[in-house]
């Protein structure tokens, strides 16, 4: 009867403790699935608008006697675009916002400017919330491509 005194108490403590953390951990559980709920509801709202205003800015953009850039929207429209042609095309949409030449309305170059950062937004809602190289590199390209101050100086 030596240590008895002491082994019934400690094993009440450890199970009364193991008791809490079941419950915490089953709670945090509970949140998680909740939160994943969420998550796939808030992506399956905002991801289809995102697309239809890229198509809708693509379909203004097409233009003739630009092949090349034509090829690209189309890529990009198919979802087959690779991430070279995707920087390519951001060029081609970057001049065409600071082209001030007769052929390209006001309206295109404003719908140039906001495809960049569509597409820009696009990646970032497609990446999955838990890849977090993916989403720092999706946003370092955006914030390292001179949109803003393109945009800054189209706009004054």
């Amino acid at each position: 009867m030596g240590w008895t005194w002491v082994i019934a108490p400690a094993i009440a403590v450890l199970s009364a403790i193991f008791a809490a953390i079941w419950l915490l951990y089953d709670r945090m559980n509970d949140r998680l699935r909740a939160l994943e709920l969420d998550m796939a509801v808030s992506k399956t709202q905002l991801t289809p608008l995102w697309a239809t205003v890229q198509k809708v800015i693509v379909d203004e953009l097409h233009h003739v006697g630009h092949p090349e850039m034509d090829r690209l929207l189309e890529k990009l429209q198919n979802l087959s675009i690779t991430p070279e042609e995707r920087i390519e095309l951001k060029a081609m949409l970057e001049a065409r916002a600071l082209d001030y030449g007769p052929e390209i309305t006001e309206s295109e170059r404003k719908s140039a400017i906001l495809l960049i950062g569509i597409m820009d937004k696009v990646l970032i809602e497609a990446a999955t919330a838990g890849d977090k190289l993916v989403n720092l590199a999706i946003l370092l390209l955006f914030w390292t491509s001179n949109l803003m101050g393109n945009a800054i100086r189209y706009w004054r």
